[in-house]
């Protein structure tokens, strides 16, 4: 069993590669983080999500993760977010170089 660092409450998961990739969280210090499971290797964090994002839809895609709308975890009342983004690693070293892309 792995232990994850941040809480994904009210986030999502998604299959990225061979591993699991966690993204946003209803605690708005975290809704932000990414955090990718690699089997054999544990929890590491990723790029943060560029919106501070809560209960995402989320996909697996040839060309990386989409999440899709989800809440703004840092506004009152949380306010629905309406866009697309797209989390790809370029390099396939899974570092910092990771990146978002809203499309």
């Amino acid at each position: 069993i792995f232990s994850i660092f941040k809480s994904h409450r009210y986030g999502a998961l998604a299959v990225y590669g061979t591993g699991l990739l966690a993204v946003g969280s209803v605690t708005t210090s975290v809704a932000n983080k990414v955090e990718l499971l690699n089997i054999g290797g544990g929890w590491q964090a990723v790029a943060d999500h560029p919106r501070s994002i809560r209960q995402p839809g989320i996909v697996a895609v040839d060309e990386g993760v989409l999440t899709l709308g989800g809440y703004q975890a840092d506004t009152s009342p949380n306010a629905p977010i309406n866009e697309v983004y797209l989390f790809k690693d370029p390099t396939n070293k899974l570092k910092k170089q990771n990146y978002w892309a809203v499309l």
